[in-house]
C-alpha cells in the first residue's frame, strides 16, 4: 500500500478513527477516574564520614561513593530494615515492601527514598520511617583512609507531604487510551477496507465468465442438435 492509499484510507476512514480515538480516551479517563489514588512522598539525605576530631573527611568520599553506596541502597530494601519501619509505622510489612524504593545518585553521597501509599500521610510516614531506618544502618558503618571515620546521615530533604496523587494520572491514561483508541480504528479501517477489495476481486472474476455467457445467445449444445 503506497503513502497515497494510506493518506486516502485515512480521509475516507477519519469519522471511524476519530470515534475510537474519543472512546479510547474517555475510557483511558474513566479508569484514572475511577481507579484508587497513589500519593508519593519522597526524602533525600547526604552520607557523609565524620573523623574523630567531628570534622568530615573530604578524602573518604571517594571510598564511600565506590563501596558503601551502592550497598546502602540494598540494605534500605532488605528485610531487617522492612522489618524496622513496619515496627515503627505500625503498617504491615507486605505494604511497605511494594511501597518503597531507594536510590542512590550515580557519583553522588545522596541516598533518595520514596514511598507510595493510598493516602498522602500515609506515604510521608513510611518514607520518613524508612529515611530513619537508614540512618540507623549508617551509624553502624566506618570507613577507614587516612584514619577510621564513622559514617552520618544528614536529612538533604525530609520526607514531603504530597498534595496530589501522582498516579493515575488522567491526562497520561487519556493519552494511552486515545492511541490504543486510534491503533484499534485504523485496524478496523483496514479491515473494511481489505473486505471491499476483497470482494471488488470476487465480482472482477465472476463478471468474464457471465459476459461470454452472455455473448453466444445463438449457440445449441451441440449433443442437442437433430
Amino acid at each position: 500500500m503506497y503513502t497515497d492509499d494510506i493518506l486516502t484510507l485515512l480521509w475516507k476512514h477519519a469519522p471511524l478513527i476519530v470515534i475510537h480515538i474519543t472512546i479510547g480516551a474517555l475510557l483511558g479517563l474513566g479508569t484514572a477516574v475511577l481507579g484508587s489514588p497513589v500519593y508519593t512522598s519522597t526524602a533525600s539525605g547526604l552520607v557523609a564520614a565524620e573523623g574523630n576530631a567531628g570534622a568530615r573527611s573530604v578524602t573518604s568520599a571517594n571510598t564511600i561513593i565506590t563501596a558503601v553506596m551502592p550497598t546502602l541502597a540494598k540494605i534500605g530494601t532488605s528485610n531487617s530494615v522492612l522489618t524496622e519501619v513496619a515496627n515503627s509505622t505500625g503498617i504491615d510489612k507486605g505494604e511497605i515492601e511494594h511501597s518503597i524504593s531507594v536510590s542512590n545518585t550515580e557519583n553522588s553521597l545522596i541516598i533518595e527514598v520514596t514511598a507510595q501509599s493510598s493516602s498522602p500521610e500515609r506515604a510521608q510516614k513510611i518514607a520518613a520511617a524508612e529515611i530513619e531506618a537508614i540512618r540507623n544502618i549508617i551509624g553502624t558503618l566506618s570507613v577507614r583512609a587516612q584514619e577510621e571515620a564513622s559514617l552520618t546521615l544528614t536529612d538533604i530533604d525530609t520526607a514531603s507531604l504530597p498534595a496530589s496523587p501522582s498516579a493515575p494520572s488522567r491526562k497520561r491514561n487519556s493519552l494511552y487510551g486515545a492511541i490504543l483508541g486510534g491503533a484499534a480504528g485504523l485496524i478496523v479501517a483496514l479491515s473494511i477496507n481489505y473486505s471491499r477489495r476483497q470482494t471488488e476481486e470476487d465480482d472482477g472474476r465472476r463478471a468474464p465468465t457471465t459476459s461470454r455467457k452472455s455473448a453466444l445467445p445463438g449457440m445449441v449444445d451441440p449433443g442437442k442438435r437433430a
